[in-house]
């Protein structure tokens, strides 16, 4: 799905009357911010928070913390790799984005530096913010299988 496809999908744009916000970001076009990574698009989280609070100036996000070994971190420790969790709330409403940490060729990283985690923590939150409709056809099809 390329982004004219998107743009031409209805989302649903009344709530009690008004303009949801996911219809009023899904209609922000991030194309200008969009990047590119491997064979992955994506927009910097900093391009993200700047347009969600354009739109939704007291959206509010949080890093969930995890216990690990005894220490609070905003991280959670798996046998299948480390995870990022964030939670974005635009309008009363929250969405929450888990991501693994992955290395710079998007492989599961067993012993993140802390770098890694930040940026994965980034990218889990330009992912939450998305899920509000904000840049949400940037990440269309990233999750199909390659052909």
């Amino acid at each position: 799905m390329n982004a004219d496809q998107f743009f031409e999908m209805e989302p649903d744009t009344k709530v009690n009357g008004e303009e949801s916000v996911y219809a009023r970001l899904a209609k922000v076009n991030l194309n200008k911010y969009k990047e590119k990574k491997g064979r992955f698009d994506y927009v910097s989280w900093a391009f993200a928070v700047q347009e969600l609070l354009k739109v939704v100036p007291d959206a509010t996000w949080e890093v969930h913390i995890f216990d690990v070994e005894g220490y609070q971190c905003p991280y959670m420790k798996t046998p299948a790799g480390y995870f990022v969790q964030v939670t974005v709330t635009a309008n009363g409403i929250p969405r929450t984005q888990i991501l693994p940490v992955l290395n710079s060729s998007n492989k599961t990283l067993m012993e993140p530096d802390a770098f890694q985690l930040n940026t994965s923590m980034m990218r889990c939150l330009a992912k939450a913010i998305a899920q509000h409709g904000l840049g949400l056809y940037i990440y269309a099809g990233e999750d199909l299988p390659p052909e």
